[in-house]
């Protein structure tokens, strides 16, 4: 970074992370060329992702953030954080134009949306250590978002605090019934890890709040475990390693509990029609599974090659008709070999949709997946 130069300032305000509105910010800032390569300002003034307002946090947008920040740091570019402001800042406390309760009331907000992504290992995950030789992601709880005094050194002295680990605090205060935090899983991960891992998918999918059978459950852990780790192997690109996992389950109530009546955790039409199912049928619990990678994408240039192939296209190929053609079970990037694909996505969706679920996939800037009922639905965003 030149001297004296600020990094971008990115999701500066934003009090809720939630995919649309994440989706929604970084929309308005050019991080990547035509070519999907991250840009020479962001190569050279770094990125500040600002939290420090944050109020509420929405496990899949957290993930998201995360991978970004990976793919970031894999093109050595400097990364810095500011978690949730604890306290009040020095305007807050001087202002008398603030009601006390009110004021009270969000710097409490801020304080839970900090504990929160504590509790779910955004802070661990967001460093991305697994990755060697590159720019440490630098981490805050101290950023006076409320400063109009942005100067060099009073932006770098806030990043010479440590911050703490809240582990005292349990999952539950949050709503979640069950949590398998933000977690990198080395795509080469040994027999050991596979069934230590395993055995915290079986402890939250097995419950009985969501009743899926013993058979569904192994099914669905061996795939996300064996096939879309394998996938991070065999197709991700040679500079990818590590794929990214979480889950929860809780309970449908908090999705009708926000303003307006509306949820906060649509990205697409599918969740919007899946939560109104879900409220409109009394369903008490739902799991939310999120696994990534900042590999080369699924809608690949050896996948289009192999749609061209297959379908006997030549060019100006429709992604999203390539995106829908990966749910295929005999789909697969290896036209070289007389093969049948791995089957992940579609053993995936199959199993997603018997219980009712839904089932998006977003790679670069495309998002598509199907909803209740198998009907698939795409879109394009950030």
């Amino acid at each position: 970074m030149p001297h004296n130069t600020l990094p971008i300032h990115l999701l500066k305000g934003i009090r809720e992370l939630t995919p649309s509105e994440l989706e929604r910010r970084l929309s308005e800032q050019p991080f990547f060329t035509d070519g999907g390569q991250w840009t020479s300002i962001c190569k050279t003034r770094g990125l500040f992702f600002d939290l420090s307002q944050l109020q509420w946090v929405g496990l899949g947008a957290a993930v998201q953030l995360v991978l970004l920040v990976e793919s970031a740091k894999k093109n050595d570019i400097n990364v810095y954080i500011a978690l949730p402001l604890k306290h009040f800042t020095n305007d807050e406390i001087e202002s008398r134009n603030f009601d006390n309760d009110l004021r009270e009331q969000i710097r409490r907000r801020r304080e839970n949306a900090n504990n929160f992504l504590k509790i779910i290992q955004f802070d661990k995950a967001i460093q991305c250590t697994h990755i060697i030789g590159k720019p440490e992601v630098l981490i805050t709880e101290e950023f006076q978002f409320s400063s109009n005094d942005l100067s060099y050194n009073s932006f770098f002295s806030t990043f010479q605090t440590l911050y703490t680990d809240n582990k005292n605090i349990n999952f539950s205060s949050f709503n979640y019934k069950y949590l398998f935090p933000i977690t990198w899983i080395n795509a080469d991960i040994n027999q050991n890890s596979v069934e230590e891992l395993g055995i915290k998918f079986q402890e939250i999918l097995s419950n009985i709040e969501r009743g899926m059978s013993n058979i569904d459950v192994l099914s669905l852990k061996n795939v996300i475990i064996s096939e879309l780790l394998k996938n991070v192997r065999e197709h991700a690109g040679e500079n990818t390693k590590y794929g990214i996992l979480a889950i929860g389950l809780l309970p449908t109530s908090v999705l009708s509990k926000n303003k307006n009546g509306r949820c906060l955790f649509y990205t697409s039409k599918i969740e919007e029609n899946y939560t109104s199912w879900l409220i409109n049928n009394n369903i008490d619990n739902f799991i939310e599974i999120y696994f990534g990678d900042t590999g080369i994408g699924i809608v690949s240039e050896p996948l289009k090659n192999a749609y061209k192939k297959k379908f006997k296209k030549k060019d100006n190929l429709n992604k999203e008709d390539v995106l829908k053609w990966a749910f295929d079970k005999w789909s697969s990037s290896k036209v070289e070999k007389n093969i049948r694909g791995t089957k992940g996505l579609y053993r995936i969706n199959r199993i997603v949709n018997k219980y009712n679920g839904f089932f998006i996939v977003k790679t670069h800037e495309l998002c598509g997946g199907f909803e209740k009922g198998g009907e698939f639905s795409f879109s394009v965003g950030f």
